[in-house]
């Protein structure tokens, strides 16, 4: 499995956990879908300790999906990658 792989099974499989989420299209907006403010943050940690990369909470919030989240951390991780420091970097 390649890290872009890796990204979108750990994102997918921590959304999944959350039982509003557990068979939401990755295109369907968390919040629509009854997810709080507090269950989003708290995948966002979960996701953020299993890739050791972060995304500011602003720009999570501003893109709800499954589908964002894996283009936002995979874009979080390969600028990371590229600059050889730690992934603790905004994307936009």
């Amino acid at each position: 499995m390649n890290s872009n792989e890796r990204i979108a099974a750990t994102i997918t499989k921590i959304c999944r956990r959350e039982e509003l989420l557990a068979d939401m299209p990755e295109d369907a907006d968390f919040f629509d879908h009854g997810a709080s403010s507090l269950a989003v943050i708290q995948m966002q940690i979960r996701i953020e300790e299993a890739l050791q990369v972060t995304v500011p909470t602003s720009e999570l919030m501003g893109q709800p999906t499954i589908r964002d989240w894996i283009n936002l951390y995979t874009r979080a991780a390969s600028a990371s990658t590229e600059a050889g420091t730690p992934a603790a970097i905004a994307v936009g």
